[in-house]
């Protein structure tokens, strides 16, 4: 019999979903991770000039390929996770954070960077490489190349614990949205509910071999209840449900915030910043933590008065609609019910002139005649499951210039949101270019 490839190890372009399991995840990435690192022990032991191709190419060559064996599983994660696919990964998130906080602070790797740095080619580097060089210094830094051993070890162990804090919140949240359910027998209950938002409960009711409509805490199944359900009493459970999500019980994330909070000041403290907002935001627009703050309170000192008129004018109406005090799962309904009298507009009367497959065919319209892209969709068996579609992208020669997949509905074992995943980094190389690939 053939030996099997672990598909997370696999060098297609178009990742093989279809074939990824649980049991791939810890042999795959734990081999992934021994080779990264044994390349990235012989880049910091050589001992002869560094130029960018022996330097900086080669380091994020070595990157590139660890992230395309871990990127699949956890993308994963927040797609199609199941029990078995989350504790193989949970045991090998220790080593893969291990592996990203250490690299940093491994002083001949950072000596060798540096003396690229300081090179006559380094010098002349121009656009895309100079700016790229310039990250990765900054980056090296920022991460603590300089700490002395003592800070380098403690501040190591905290990024790898902080790793896994952050992936328990996110399960929390997933669990406890998953978890939540309300049956609704009586149909008066969901009056002024638009038609397709009625259709998808009741199906998911017949789902579960239930009569009536199931409510869940799918954002595409709140919305429309905390806009359109005349039901005061059902806008407030559903909002309650929405908004507590993992302040008690199994899923309570109030002591995971707190050790991160925590923890993340300690990052960096140990990083000579006075707080983790300035340690982020020291390279974006804002710089630190305080002039974010003073931004803020100055939006809100200028639009205050235009926020007051806007309140008192939704809670005048309100009372129109027999709402006395205006709470916060009145103002998703009373918000709409003015915006419908005052301007005639009423999103669930578009709804119906926008379906998705028009959406996309514009959208792809207006990419190929303002960029000069074409779009094409095609159908392909290596997907997480039956709702994603993939696409690739051409250029007016004909060139392939990337690929994407689109998963646009939610599901129980996906995480909410809109985000998005890049799998394989793409762009010009010796000889011609490599098409990227993301969803």
């Amino acid at each position: 019999m053939p030996h099997q490839i672990n598909p997370l190890l696999s060098d297609q372009f178009r990742i093989p979903f279809h074939l990824i399991r649980a049991e791939h995840v810890e042999s795959g990435i734990r081999q992934a991770l021994e080779e990264a690192q044994a390349q990235v022990d012989e880049l910091a032991g050589l001992t002869g000039d560094a130029t960018w191709l022996n330097t900086i190419e080669r380091l994020d060559a070595i990157t590139e390929r660890l992230s395309r064996c871990i990127t699949p599983a956890s993308h994963l994660i927040s797609v199609a996770e199941t029990p078995e696919l989350r504790a193989a990964y949970n045991a090998v998130l220790p080593e893969i954070s291990a592996f990203f906080s250490r690299l940093p602070l491994n002083a001949s790797l950072w000596r060798r960077v540096k003396a690229f740095a300081d090179t006559a080619e380094a010098s002349q580097l121009a656009g895309t490489r100079a700016r790229h060089l310039m990250k990765t210094v900054r980056d090296f830094r920022r991460a603590g190349a300089d700490l002395g051993e003592e800070d380098k070890e403690r501040l190591q162990g905290l990024q790898v614990t902080l790793a896994q804090l952050q992936q328990k919140f996110g399960e929390n949240v997933l669990d406890a949205t998953a978890a939540y359910e309300l049956n609704v027998t009586d149909e008066n209950r969901l009056a002024g509910v638009p038609e397709a938002a009625l259709r998808r409960a009741s199906a998911k009711a017949e789902e579960k071999g239930l009569s009536g409509w199931l409510l869940t805490l799918d954002y595409p199944s709140v919305e429309p209840i905390l806009k359109h359900c005349e039901d005061r009493a059902l806008r407030r459970e559903i909002h309650h449900a929405f908004v507590t999500r993992c302040r008690a019980g199994d899923f309570d994330n109030r002591p995971l915030l707190a050790r991160i909070l925590r923890m993340r000041h300690e990052v960096a403290t140990i990083l000579g910043y006075q707080s983790f907002p300035d340690y982020v935001l020291e390279d974006r627009m804002a710089g630190k933590g305080e002039r974010a703050i003073e931004f803020e309170s100055d939006l809100v000192d200028r639009t205050r008065s235009s926020w007051q008129r806007d309140i008192d004018q939704l809670r005048d109406f309100a009372g129109d609609l027999g709402i006395d005090g205006v709470e916060p799962w009145d103002v998703a309904f009373a918000m709409e019910r003015l915006r419908k009298a005052r301007f005639d507009i009423d999103d669930e009367a578009l709804r119906p002139y926008f379906p998705l497959d028009q959406v996309l065919e514009g959208l792809f319209g207006i990419v190929q005649r303002t960029f000069g892209f074409r779009v094409e969709q095609h159908e392909i068996t290596e997907l997480w499951h039956s709702d994603v579609c993939y696409y690739e992208m051409f250029d007016e020669s004909d060139q392939q210039v990337g690929a994407f997949y689109t998963d646009w509905f939610p599901r129980k074992e996906k995480r909410q949101g809109a985000w998005m995943n890049d799998f394989i980094t793409g762009g010009p190389r010796e000889g011609g270019f490599a098409p990227h690939l993301g969803v």
